[in-house]
């Protein structure tokens, strides 16, 4: 196992890099962390690979968004799997509330540390809308940005968000390859989504 230091160190360059917003970067970091995000959720939480899969895109995110806004800061006080897990767990409960009710900390995953230095309200994990009628404002806004989305994507991302269907699903129902195909066309699709969104931060909540 590498020393707390240097892990850190090497966790920071990478929070650099997203911060930037560099799609190379991005695209390692979600298929570096996915398994060991995985691992954490069905083992401590005992959901299936499908659930676990479907909140990874999600907690992914949220991840990089707070990157983004500065939410995870210089110099880090955990590695960024106790930031990427803390804030899966969070909506794993909040999407499949059977697996247990909401805990002031997550259980500590193999290999990470600092989850006591962790802010975690600070954290932004995807609060749902109340009003129902600032609801149906964005749903408006964000039916709007899909439009300009190839037709692809619009089928995939309604699947996967309005219809909330499994990746298997999605994959039989748009004809791809096989269910992690359609999750990487969501994911791209999601990016593509974000960026849009970008140029209105009073929608970021949306996705």
């Amino acid at each position: 196992m590498k020393e707390l230091s240097i892990q850190l160190k090497e966790d920071e360059d990478i929070l650099r890099r997203l911060k930037a917003r560099e799609p190379k970067t991005e695209k390692n970091t979600f298929f570096a962390y996915k398994e060991y995000f995985l691992g954490y959720l069905i083992k401590y939480y005992h959901c299936s690979e499908e659930e676990a899969e479907e909140v990874y895109l999600e907690s992914f995110t949220f991840f990089c968004l707070n990157i983004r806004e500065g939410k995870l800061s210089l110099p880090l006080k955990a590695q960024l799997t106790t930031y990427l897990c803390g804030i899966g767990w969070r909506k794993l409960l909040k999407k499949y509330p059977k697996y247990g009710k909401a805990e002031n900390r997550p259980p500590p995953p193999p290999s990470t540390v600092g989850l006591e230095e962790v802010d975690w309200d600070s954290l932004d994990v995807g609060e749902e809308i109340q009003d129902p009628l600032e609801w149906a404002d964005k749903a408006r806004f964000v039916k709007k940005l899909l439009a300009q989305l190839d037709q692809r994507c619009q089928e995939v991302l309604k699947l996967k968000f309005w219809e909330t269907a499994p990746f298997k699903i999605i994959q039989q129902k748009l004809g791809f390859p096989s269910p992690e195909a359609a999750r990487k066309k969501s994911f791209d699709c999601l990016k593509k989504l974000r960026e849009l969104v970008a140029a209105h931060p009073e929608f970021k909540t949306i996705i």
